[in-house]
C-alpha cells in the first residue's frame, strides 16, 4: 500500500532590519531595538553610527560649573568665577546656578552678578550702614554727612607682648582724613595710649593683614615715638572695648600674649563713597537701626531719586536731625533655592520656611509661613519687592521647590509632584496656576532643559517632555530601571542627560526628539552642560569638553548589543546565519560576538583590513534556537543593515 508523501515543516525564512532604533529593555522590544550600547549615535539615521569624538577644551584645578553666554564660556573653578579664561570675580565653594537678564549673569546662591558688557563684579543686595551722628532724616528723604562705616572687627594686635614688658601703646588722634588722590594721611591731635588707657571712640589707623578670617590689624609698639603701621586705602576705626589676651597660638603654648580688641572700621571722609555705587531709583530697600526716631525704620519702600549723599523715598519721615545711632540701608534679595532667566526677568523659588510676600488685600508685604515664588523687576534681576513690577507669590504646597525654568514665556516652578505656571510675567495682571501633575525629581533641577521648544526633565519615574499640555513620559523604553540626580544640556537636536543608576554608576544618556529613542554613550560622571551654537560643551572631572556634533570618531571605542532572538512562545526558530554591511573609517576597526542558546559570547570574526571601505559580512553560527549578536570596535562605524536566517520547525 503506498503512502501519501508527508513535507517537511522546515522552512528557511530570511529577516532584514535596515532601521535601528535605540535601548529598549522591556520585554518583546520591537526588531532594530538595542539591549545596551555604547558611543553610538544617531547622525546617519536609519543606519547606527559612533559617535564623533570629543574635545579637550580647557583644565581647570577645582571646576564646580559650567555656564556659556553669546561667545563666552563661564566656569567656577574652585572660588574664581572665569569669563573666557579671565578671572571676574570670586564666589563661595560649592556648585553654582546661573541666569543672565540683560546684561547681567547672576550666580546664585551667592547673590552676585557679572555685568557682561562692563566687566564690573557686584553683589544683587546690597547694604550700606552710616556712622552715628552721620544721617539726618527730612519728611521724606536720607541725608548721609558721608557714607563711612564698613562694619564691626574683632582682631589681634600686631605684636606679642611678653610679661614685665611695657604695655604697648597705640597712636590715637582727634581725627583723621585720607586724600585718595595724593594717599596720604592728614592727622590731627596725635596721642599715644597704652592698651590699658584706651577708651570708647578712640580713633585709630589699623593696617590690613592677609589673614581672610582678621582682615585688620592694630598697629601698636612698646614705647612712645615708634612708628606704626597704617593701611593706604583710606580705612579708619573706633576702639570700642578690650577683648582679652590670647596665649595660645595654633595650639601651642607659646608664653607671650596677643591683645584681642573689638572697633569699629570706616571710611574716611575724603575717599570716594557714593549712594549711586549702591542703589538706584525705583529699587525697594529697607531703613534698619533709628533710634532717634523708631518709626524711620521702614521696610521694603520705594527710592524716587538717588544722588550722591541723598536717597529721596514714596514715603513720610519723622525729621531728625542728626540720627545717633547706626542706620542701614538695605537693597535685599530673597534667598532663592533655584533659579531661571525668564523673557527679561530673574525668578526663582525659595523653600524656606518663611518669605516675605505682597499682601494685595493689605497693600502690604507681610511675612507667611510658606514656601514661594519670586520673579524680579523688568530688565532688573537686584530689583524685587516693587509692587507692580516684581512678583512675590506664596504656595501652600508643604513640599520642597525642586526646580524652575522659563518655557514659552511662562514661568514654571517644580515640586516632586506638582507643578506651577506663572502667566502674564509682562503684565500687572499674573496669574499663578496650579497643576497635579509628575514634578521634577529631587536633586535633578539640572535636568531642565528646552530643545525645539519642548521642555525636557527628570521626574522621579522617569524623563518627561513637556510642550504646554500634560507631561509625557519619554523614558519607558528603559524598563524598570531608575535613576537619580540627572543633569541635561542639548546641542539645538538632542537632550543629553546624565543620570545615576541604582547600582551608582553615572552614564551620559542621549534622546533624539526626532527619532524618539534613547542610546547611552559612555559611563563618564559629567556635573554640566552649556551650550554655545551647535555645540555642547560638558564639564567632567576637573575637564571641560566640546562634543556632541557629527565629526571624526577616531579612537572613540562603541559597542552595540541586539535582544536575544527566539526567545518567542511560540518561535520554533532554528538560526543558521546573520548578515551584517557596515561601512569603517580610516583607522576603524571592529569585531563580532555571538552567544547561543544563552552561551558565553565568543568571538566570531575580526575585522583586519585597513582604510575607508564596507563589509558586507555573512557570519555562520552553530545551530541553535536562540541567538545573541553584539558588535564593539574603535573609530567611525556605520552599521547600515542586518539579517537573520532561520528555520522554521513543526509544531508537532
Amino acid at each position: 500500500m503506498a503512502l501519501p508523501e508527508i513535507k517537511s515543516a522546515k522552512k528557511l525564512i530570511r529577516e532584514e532590519v535596515g532601521l535601528f532604533s535605540g535601548i529598549d529593555l522591556r520585554h518583546g522590544a520591537k526588531d532594530g531595538a538595542l539591549k545596551g550600547c555604547e558611543n553610538l549615535s544617531h547622525d546617519a539615521s536609519p543606519a547606527l553610527r559612533s559617535r564623533a569624538a570629543r574635545k579637550v577644551e580647557q583644565v581647570f584645578v577645582s571646576p564646580t560649573s559650567l555656564f556659556s553666554w553669546d561667545e563666552g564660556l563661564v566656569v567656577c573653578d574652585g572660588n574664581s568665577v572665569l569669563y573666557n579664561g579671565e578671572v571676574c570675580g570670586t564666589v563661595s565653594s560649592g556648585e553654582k546656578q546661573f541666569a543672565v537678564v540683560g546684561s547681567k549673569l547672576c550666580i546664585f546662591p551667592d547673590k552676585v552678578y557679572v555685568d557682561l558688557q562692563s566687566g564690573q563684579f557686584k553683589p544683587l543686595a546690597t547694604s550700606v550702614t552710616l556712622g552715628g551722628d552721620a544721617a539726618e532724616f527730612t519728611e521724606n528723604s536720607l541725608v548721609a554727612d558721608h557714607i563711612n562705616y564698613v562694619g564691626e572687627y574683632i582682631n589681634y594686635t600686631n605684636a606679642l607682648y611678653i610679661q614685665g614688658d611695657p604695655l604697648p601703646h597705640v597712636m590715637t588722634y582727634e581725627s583723621v582724613l585720607w586724600d585718595s588722590s595724593a594717599k596720604k594721611w592728614t592727622k590731627t591731635g596725635p596721642q599715644e595710649k597704652t592698651i590699658a588707657d584706651l577708651a570708647v571712640g578712640d580713633i585709630f589707623i589699623p593696617y590690613r593683614i592677609s589673614s581672610s578670617t582678621k582682615p585688620w590689624a592694630i598697629s601698636i609698639n612698646y614705647g612712645a615715638g615708634q612708628e606704626h603701621r597704617e593701611n593706604q586705602e583710606g580705612y579708619y576705626a573706633k576702639w570700642k572695648d578690650f577683648i582679652g589676651q590670647a596665649m595660645w597660638e595654633n595650639g601651642n603654648f607659646i608664653g607671650t600674649n596677643f591683645y584681642d580688641m573689638k572697633f569699629d572700621l570706616y571710611m574716611s571722609a575724603g575717599t570716594v563713597a557714593d549712594f549711586r555705587d549702591y542703589f538706584t531709583a525705583g529699587d525697594a530697600v529697607t531703613v534698619a537701626g533709628c533710634a532717634a526716631a523708631p518709626e524711620n525704620s521702614v521696610d521694603k519702600v520705594t527710592l524716587l531719586e538717588v544722588q550722591e549723599k541723598t536717597l529721596v523715598f514714596d514715603c513720610a519721615f519723622t525729621p531728625v536731625a542728626a540720627e545717633t545711632a547706626l542706620v542701614t540701608v538695605t537693597r535685599q534679595v530673597p534667598d532663592l533655592d533655584f533659579i531661571c532667566q525668564c523673557g527679561d526677568r530673574l525668578c526663582g523659588v525659595s523653600n524656606a520656611l518663611e518669605n516675605d510676600v505682597y499682601d494685595e488685600e493689605t497693600g502690604t508685604f507681610v511675612t507667611v509661613p510658606q514656601r514661594a515664588v519670586y520673579v524680579s523687576a523688568a530688565g532688573n534681576p537686584e530689583r524685587f519687592w516693587k509692587i507692580g513690577d516684581s512678583d512675590s507669590r506664596a504656595v501652600a504646597s508643604m513640599d520642597d521647590f525642586t526646580g524652575c525654568a522659563g518655557f514659552s514665556g511662562d514661568a514654571l516652578f517644580f515640586k516632586e509632584a506638582a507643578m506651577y505656571r506663572l502667566a502674564g510675567l509682562g503684565s500687572n495682571s499674573r496669574r499663578l496656576y496650579a497643576y497635579d501633575v509628575e514634578g521634577v525629581q529631587k536633586g535633578s533641577h539640572k535636568s531642565l532643559c528646552v530643545v525645539n521648544e519642548v521642555l525636557y526633565y527628570k521626574g522621579c519615574h522617569g524623563v518627561y517632555a513637556y510642550s504646554g499640555a500634560s507631561p509625557k513620559l519619554i523614558s519607558g523604553a528603559f524598563g524598570q530601571m531608575r535613576f537619580t540626580n540627572a543633569a541635561a544640556g542639548t546641542d539645538g537636536l538632542r537632550y543629553h542627560v546624565a543620570m545615576t543608576d541604582g547600582d551608582g554608576q553615572r552614564s551620559l544618556f542621549v534622546y533624539d526628539s526626532a527619532h524618539h529613542c534613547w542610546l547611552r554613550e559612555d559611563a563618564g560622571d559629567i556635573k554640566g552642560f552649556t551650550r554655545r551654537g551647535s555645540v555642547l560643551y560638558m564639564l567632567s572631572g576637573d575637564t571641560v569638553y566640546s562634543g556632541g556634533g557629527v565629526g571624526s570618531a577616531a579612537g572613540v571605542q562603541w559597542q552595540m548589543e541586539w535582544p536575544v532572538w527566539g526567545d518567542e512562545i511560540f518561535a520554533f526558530k532554528n538560526y543558521r546565519r546573520v548578515f551584517l554591511e557596515l561601512t569603517l573609517g580610516e583607522g576603524a576597526d571592529f569585531e563580532v560576538l555571538l552567544s547561543e542558546n544563552g552561551g558565553e559570547f565568543s568571538r566570531v570574526f575580526r575585522s583586519e583590513r585597513s582604510g575607508e571601505h564596507t563589509i558586507s559580512l555573512p557570519v555562520k553560527n552553530n545551530r541553535c534556537k536562540t541567538l545573541s549578536l553584539k558588535l564593539q570596535g574603535s573609530g567611525d562605524c556605520c552599521v547600515k543593515r542586518l539579517g537573520r536566517e532561520f528555520f522554521t520547525g513543526s509544531e508537532v
